[in-house]
């Protein structure tokens, strides 16, 4: 099997190719990528270029399937990456890649989930992901990354009757530097633009509540629309983010909140979301950022 993905951002090709079998047991792969993402330095937010190649596994093991399912997978990723700031316009800032290797282990488990044909999301069970990332190697002088982000979603069978789907989730992010995981991962919709407002070294706790709703269930490769497209649907969230201040008693400090509702597509499983967000908590940013933000969001 493969995956691929690609995008144009200022006129510069940007992607990940990801190639597996299940031929041998461990389902190994092998990705090559080059991508952009947001760091924070100084409490500034830069932008990184970043190139690589990839080994991973993965086994998936079911407990248990029939209306619900049970099970659960563990993966593991090698990654030798390089990086290096560049500008807005994607031109580098310092010839030089800092070379880095990698180890990313995954641990998922699926509780009693369903999700029957129509459902854009399961409608009932618990889904927890443990994901874990440290250097292997990094350059001297160079502190090596260390990072921990423990996940859990909640799914209420309250909007089943019409497909919908409703999410509550909980999440934990520690790290010894900002932005080891991409901002795409925690931080919240309408602040991942602003530098001053993306989790920095330490320890953060996130909640969301999200209801997703089918709303037009587009008939694939039909005449009229002679695409895979798979449905429309409207989505409605509310997120809060809060650092864990481990100074004596942990005390919740540095609250981020924001509301986002849009619209998204489900094209063979991807999907695109364009939505809006009301940045709630503006403590410690510039005065000129306005609450209300667009969003596009591809998952």
């Amino acid at each position: 099997a493969y995956d691929a993905e690609a995008f144009v951002r200022n006129q510069d090709l940007w992607g990940t190719l990801r190639l597996e079998t299940g031929l041998i047991p461990g389902t190994p792969s092998v990705s090559a990528f080059r991508r952009p993402f947001q760091t924070l330095s100084r409490g500034r937010r830069v932008i990184t270029e970043e190139r690589g190649l990839g080994l991973g596994i993965r086994q998936q093991i079911t407990l248990h399937q029939n209306v619900t399912t049970t099970a659960v997978g563990v993966s593991a990723e090698a990654e030798f990456r390089q990086t290096r700031p560049i500008d807005e316009s994607s031109n580098p800032l310092r010839n030089r890649y800092i070379d880095r290797l990698t180890l990313r282990p995954t641990l998922q488990a699926l509780i009693r989930t369903q999700q029957n044909l129509r459902d854009l999301v399961p409608r009932t069970g618990l889904i927890t992901t443990t994901v874990a990332e440290v250097d292997l190697r990094a350059p001297e002088g160079n502190s090596g990354s260390r990072a921990f982000n423990q996940r859990a979603d909640l799914y209420l069978p309250v909007l089943s009757a019409v497909s919908g789907g409703v999410r509550a989730t909980a999440s934990y992010l520690t790290q010894n530097r900002g932005s080891i995981f991409n901002t795409e991962r925690f931080a919240l919709r309408g602040y991942r633009d602003l530098g001053a407002a993306l989790p920095d070294a330490g320890n953060y706790l996130r909640f969301d509540l999200r209801i997703t709703q089918p709303l037009w269930y587009v008939d694939r490769g039909s005449v009229l629309i002679p695409v895979f497209v798979d449905a429309l649907y409207g989505f409605g969230m509310g997120q809060a983010q809060y650092r864990v201040d481990a100074g004596g008693a942990p005390a919740l400090v540095e609250r981020r909140a924001a509301a986002t509702g849009g619209l998204g597509v489900q094209v063979n499983g991807f999907r695109v979301e364009v939505g809006l967000s009301y940045r709630i908590d503006l403590d410690g940013l510039d005065e000129t950022v306005d609450r209300w933000a667009w969003t596009l969001t591809l998952r």
